[in-house]
C-alpha cells in the first residue's frame, strides 16, 4: 500500500473515532444524570407542596443544621405560595445539572439548580446540593428571577 494513502486513512478515521467517543460519553453521561434530576425533581416539589399546605417541612428535604440559605429560602417560598390562590395545582419544578452562573464564585458549588414556577412564571430559582441516592436535599442559596 502506498504511504500516503495509509497517511490520509489516519487523518479520517482519528478525527471521526474522537468524535465517536464524545458522543458516547455524552450518552452516557445523560442517561446517568437523569435519574438523579427526577430525584431532586420531586423532592423539591414535595417541599412545596408541604409549604403550601402550611405542614412543617421535612427534616430530610434539608438536612439537620440546615443552612440559612435553606431557611431563607423556605421562608421566601411559603411567602410566595401565600399570594396565590391554589398554588399547589398550578406549581411546576424545572431542574438542571450545575451550578447558576452568577454564583461561580461560591464557596460551595451546587448540583443542580431547581427553578420553581408558578402559574408559568419562574418564582424562586434554587441552588441545590444533592449526593447519588441521597433522600435529601442542601439547599445553598436562592433567588428571585424578577430581580435577574
Amino acid at each position: 500500500m502506498p504511504p500516503g494513502r495509509t497517511t490520509h486513512r489516519r487523518r479520517v478515521f482519528i478525527p471521526l473515532a474522537i468524535v465517536a467517543v464524545a458522543v458516547a460519553m455524552w450518552i452516557i453521561t445523560a442517561r446517568q444524570q437523569k435519574p438523579q434530576i427526577e430525584a431532586v425533581r420531586q423532592i423539591v416539589h414535595r417541599l412545596c407542596l408541604d409549604v403550601a399546605a402550611g405542614r412543617e417541612r421535612n427534616n430530610a428535604v434539608i438536612q439537620a443544621n440546615p443552612s440559612l440559605a435553606g431557611q431563607s429560602a423556605v421562608a421566601t417560598l411559603r411567602a410566595l405560595l401565600s399570594q396565590r390562590p391554589e398554588p399547589a395545582q398550578r406549581l411546576a419544578v424545572d431542574v438542571t445539572v450545575g451550578d447558576h452562573p452568577d454564583f461561580s464564585d461560591a464557596p460551595l458549588h451546587a448540583t443542580h439548580t431547581a427553578m420553581i414556577r408558578i402559574g408559568g412564571s419562574d418564582a424562586l430559582g434554587l441552588r441545590v446540593l444533592h449526593r447519588d441516592g441521597a433522600q435529601d436535599i442542601v439547599i445553598l442559596g436562592y433567588w428571585r428571577p424578577e430581580a435577574e
